[in-house]
């Protein structure tokens, strides 16, 4: 009987409920990716990230990191690299996509995004009117706003 306590209180050790933890510090959490054709037929993609301040008025703002790789994984690996921390897909609202890129096909970009297991299936995607994805995230607008959770706002009203 003694031995059977014992073998439960030593399974409990590994039965903790952290075991999917992260850090927010370490995480970089998207709200939205733009992606266009970049040099030598190889994919730009922007994201926008969320920063957060704290102190006594906490603010959220967004920063762009845009890089290019072969293939979407490529880029946003590249991206994961600028910016030093995991990218976390679950917060994203858009995915923008520029006319040449959307005139290619959706399908790898959509295949891309469904892989990950973090991502959302109720993201929206747009394709821009402009020459690109990513000047829309360099629109106007205040500092402050978040473009893609405008943008999204938008689409729904």
């Amino acid at each position: 009987m003694a031995l059977l306590v014992l073998l439960i209180l030593i399974s409990l050790i590994f039965l903790n409920g952290c075991w999917n933890y992260r850090e927010v510090d370490k995480l970089a959490i998207v709200a939205g990716v733009a992606v266009d054709k970049g040099t030598n037929g190889q994919y730009e993609v922007t994201v926008e990230i969320l920063q957060t301040s704290g102190g006594r008025d906490p603010k959220i703002t967004s920063k762009t990191v845009t890089t290019e790789g072969n293939t979407m994984f490529d880029a946003v690996r590249n991206v994961i690299s600028l910016s030093g921390k995991r990218l976390y897909w679950s917060h994203a609202k858009v995915i923008i996509l520029s006319k040449e890129i959307a005139r290619e096909g959706v399908t790898k970009i959509i295949d891309w995004y469904n892989r990950d297991s973090e991502t959302r299936a109720d993201v929206f995607i747009v394709i821009s009117g402009g020459d690109s994805a990513k000047e829309i995230f360099s629109g106007q607008g205040t500092t402050e706003e978040i473009k893609s959770f405008v943008l999204e706002e938008m689409i729904r009203n």
